[in-house]
C-alpha cells in the first residue's frame, strides 16, 4: 500500500514537469513573436501592389517584400513609395540622382540613352499634363519613377520626382 504522501508528491512533481513545459513552450513563442515584430519594423515590409501599373511584373492585389534598410538605389530597383497622403506606390526607378530625363516619341532618355532593362514595359511612355518640364535634371536626394504599364501608372510624369526619404525600400520578392 502506497503512503498517500508519496501519491501526493508524484502527482505534484508531474503537475510541476507540465507546468515548466507549458512555460517553456510560451517563452519560445514570445521570443519568436518579438523577432518577427522587430523584423517586420526594422528590416522588412510587406506591401500590396493596388492597380494594374506594374503590369506584367506585378498583378494587383499582389503583395510584396520590400527591404527597409537599403541606402543605395540604383536604376532599374523596384520600390516602394511612400507617397505625402499615405498610399504606397509600387515603382521602377527610372532615373537617379544627378540624372537628366527626357521623354520623346514615347521612349524615356536617362541622359541622353533611350532607357533599357532586363524588365518588361508595357506600352508606350507619354508626357502627363503637369508642371513637369522636360529635359529635367535630378537634384540630391531625387529620384524618378515609373510603372511597367506606362499607359495606366500614375508616377514621376504625373507627380514629379520623389525624395530618398519616400522611398520604403527595394522589392525583393
Amino acid at each position: 500500500m502506497s503512503n498517500p504522501n508519496t501519491a501526493e508528491k508524484k502527482y505534484r512533481e508531474k503537475y510541476a514537469d507540465r507546468k515548466l513545459e507549458v512555460m517553456k513552450w510560451c517563452g519560445l513563442a514570445m521570443i519568436a513573436i518579438i523577432i518577427v515584430f522587430v523584423l517586420f519594423t526594422f528590416i522588412f515590409g510587406i506591401s500590396e501592389v493596388s492597380g494594374d501599373s506594374m503590369w506584367p511584373t506585378f498583378k494587383s492585389g499582389q503583395r510584396v517584400l520590400y527591404l527597409r534598410t537599403t541606402k543605395n538605389y540604383e536604376r532599374g530597383d523596384v520600390v516602394v513609395v511612400k507617397m505625402p497622403g499615405g498610399d504606397e506606390y509600387i515603382k521602377r526607378i527610372a532615373g537617379v540622382p544627378g540624372d537628366t530625363i527626357d521623354i520623346k516619341d514615347g521612349v524615356v532618355y536617362v541622359n541622353g540613352v533611350a532607357e533599357s532593362g532586363d524588365y518588361t514595359i508595357n506600352g508606350e511612355t507619354t508626357v502627363e499634363a503637369t508642371s513637369t518640364e522636360y529635359p529635367m535634371t535630378l537634384g540630391r536626394n531625387e529620384y524618378y519613377v515609373l510603372g511597367d504599364n506606362r499607359p495606366v501608372s500614375v508616377d514621376s510624369r504625373a507627380f514629379g520626382s520623389v525624395v530618398l526619404g519616400q522611398l520604403r525600400g527595394r522589392v525583393i520578392g
